[in-house]
């Protein structure tokens, strides 16, 4: 409607409510010569003048009221807003009634009824009128819900109730072509003509909550409901206030045709449950595993998320001119970052208005974006290594650096193979890259991962294991859960460091910890075969590590105790080009036998020992670096070799 005719209809509802006021007035000044029936005549005829009903039978059919209800409502409302109505009531001396309550209304009313005066009958399950403590229940004064009243009047607002609860779901500038098809399923579930006035709960279960949020607010467009969003961790877990807070939204949803949309979390299942099974207005929930709904009626709807192939059309789309000067990169980015076809479309807006350069600067932005943007749940669950080391900085055999390589060209031509030579089509399960770096500490397997970060432009981040594992049955799967799911879309490197702890051989159910150490280790190969990025695994214990889990590794790199000939390497690169060294020896330095861990501590603390002498770094200072680190380990060191550093 224009504003004009927004306009025109509020004028006649409050001539509506006005003209029903009166007439209640006159029933009140004659109710004393016979019982007599509301003459709502110019009320109605005021009523069928207007484009739509006015607001007092609007919530009259939305909440079922009888005749009587209905005439008990405008009576509290008219004791509010009329100046008459309240003169007339106060007026009233019949059985010493003279204000809003149910034994005035009984008197009044012909055709009145008990049974809409009971806790179960639509005035006050629907909490349409609110009851003030008296002797009795006639007597207790009725007072009109202030929500009901201003909507009465034609003034429609979120309840404050639940203005700090729900806020509105915001569409997005574009939906995917594919998310389509799940918007159309939800709109027909919700237009199907069904016996009772429930709507069916729709389960969107997916990993990207972003599309079932598009999906959601385009269905309750093409519907004309307003969408609003409520937090799990906003619902309530005491069973009376749950179940208050869902009548509450019912109310409101039926008020103003309004939906709702509840993101799931692996927590608090069983208060989600109990809610939404209180109400049976329009409810979308996002969830990666269905919920089990036995007593309510419920559609579930899999959301797969965006191909690889449909990103890159969205890039393409977004990126308008610019997309020639991406020489190719797309390929690239789409096989790493997972992203929703709104994160296309910030990124590549931001890019216009930002960038006027082309070609590999263009590209590399493009990508650098696409990192910082798909970091941002990540940083709040695991730690951000920032090390940027090259490959000249790790010394390895080179068959092991040629692994690490593999490794590298593997992720790098995911979108080739999976895409283009049609390996996807086979199996989506395995698409991700698992590593498995064992060997002794020290020996490099952190730094390697580094490198291949580095080398790869990819955040790497490890995995605080006293964050994740938990003594209580279930809260490690959820913090795993938590992580894996940040993960997915974020294109990052998971670093599981000391892996064996998490990852241990299963072992036969002696009693409920075995059972449950079992269950851990079980839902980590679900997902660790299902995630979609690289994973690396570091242990000091290979033979620890569980089979099944070593037969998902698609590499497995070992790292050795380095030998004289790798440790003089070593050390030909552990002090940075800065330093100010003087005879550092490095084949008598290679004659400890120590890891490449040790070897950068002995450097470091050399390097102290140097610089709070103002001195450059000398064999003097190495050797009693090197006394305090194989303290450190329990280990001897030969004095007379020392002797001969100093």
């Amino acid at each position: 409607m224009t504003q004009t005719t927004v306009q025109h209809w509020l004028d006649l509802n409050q001539k509506f409510l006005t003209i029903r006021f009166s007439e209640i007035c006159v029933l009140i000044e004659t109710s004393d010569e016979k019982e007599l029936q509301p003459d709502y005549a110019k009320s109605n005829a005021i009523a069928e003048s207007m484009s739509r009903p006015p607001t007092l039978m609007i919530i009259s059919q939305a909440f079922g009221l009888s005749s009587f209800e209905e005439f008990v409502l405008m009576l509290c409302a008219g004791y509010e807003l009329d100046g008459n109505l309240n003169h007339a009531l106060e007026s009233f001396s019949h059985n010493g009634y003279s204000k809003p309550c149910f034994g005035l209304a009984l008197v009044l009313f012909k055709d009145s009824h008990w049974s809409g005066i009971t806790p179960i009958a639509p005035l006050r399950y629907w909490r349409l009128l609110e009851i003030d403590g008296g002797a009795n229940l006639l007597d207790s004064r009725l007072r009109i819900d202030e929500r009901i009243l201003h909507y009465l009047c034609g003034i429609s607002y979120l309840d404050s109730r639940l203005q700090g609860l729900l806020k509105i779901e915001q569409p997005d500038s574009m939906l995917a072509p594919s998310l389509a098809p799940y918007v159309h399923r939800v709109v027909d579930a919700w237009s199907l003509p069904i016996a009772s006035r429930e709507q069916a709960i729709i389960q969107l279960c997916g990993s990207c909550f972003s599309d079932v949020s598009s999906i959601a607010v385009s269905a309750c467009q093409t519907m004309d409901l307003l969408l609003y969003h409520l937090n799990i961790e906003d619902i309530p877990d005491d069973s009376l206030e749950n179940s208050a807070l869902a009548r509450l939204w019912q109310r409101e949803a039926i008020l103003d045709q309004t939906a709702l949309l509840i993101k799931t979390s692996d927590e608090k299942i069983d208060k989600l449950i109990k809610f939404i099974s209180s109400i049976s207005t329009p409810c979308i929930v996002s969830t990666r595993k269905p919920l089990e709904l036995t007593q309510k009626l419920s559609l579930r709807i899999d959301v797969p998320p965006l191909t690889a192939l449909e990103q890159k059309n969205l890039w393409i789309n977004n990126l308008g001119d610019n997309v020639k000067y991406i020489n190719g990169g797309l390929d690239r980015i789409v096989s790493q970052f997972n992203l929703t076809a709104q994160k296309i479309s910030n990124i590549s807006q931001q890019l216009e208005v930002t960038t006027e350069v082309h070609n590999t600067e263009l590209s590399e932005k493009l990508w650098q974006s696409c990192r910082l943007q798909s970091r941002k749940k990540l940083d709040t669950r695991a730690q951000r290594i920032t090390d940027a080391i090259s490959w000249e900085k790790l010394i390895l055999p080179d068959m092991q650096k040629q692994v690490l390589r593999d490794i590298v060209s593997h992720a790098r031509q995911r979108f080739q193979v999976y895409e283009s030579w049609g390996f996807s089509n086979q199996s989506s399960v395995g698409q991700g890259i698992s590593a498995l770096f064992y060997g002794p500490s020290g020996t490099g397997k952190t730094m390697a991962a580094s490198v291949i970060a580095h080398e790869l432009q990819l955040d790497l981040y490890r995995i605080d294991l006293s964050q994740v594992v938990n003594k209580y049955i279930g809260e490690t799967e959820k913090n795993l859960a938590r992580v894996f799911d940040a993960a997915e879309d974020s294109g990052a490197i998971l670093l599981f460091d000391e892996a064996d702890s998490l990852f241990a051989k299963r072992t036969e159910v002696k009693n409920s910890h075995d059972r449950n150490a079992n269950m851990e280790t079980s839902y980590l190969l679900q997902r660790m075969e299902s995630y979609s990025g690289i994973a690396i695994l570091t242990t000091n214990l290979k033979k620890e590590m569980d089979t099944a889990f070593m037969r998902r590794i698609r590499f497995a790199v070992q790292f050795p105790f380095p030998d004289s000939a790798t440790r003089e390497q070593i050390w030909q690169h552990v002090f940075p080009r800065q330093t100010p060294l003087e005879n550092i020896d490095v084949v008598k330095l290679a004659s400890l036998d120590v890891a490449g861990g040790n070897i950068r501590n002995i450097a470091l603390n050399a390097a102290f020992l140097a610089a709070d002498n103002n001195e450059s770094v000398k064999m003097c200072h190495m050797a009693k670096a090197a006394r305090r680190e194989f303290g450190k380990l329990e280990k001897s060191i030969k004095e007379s070799d020392l002797r001969s550093w100093q």
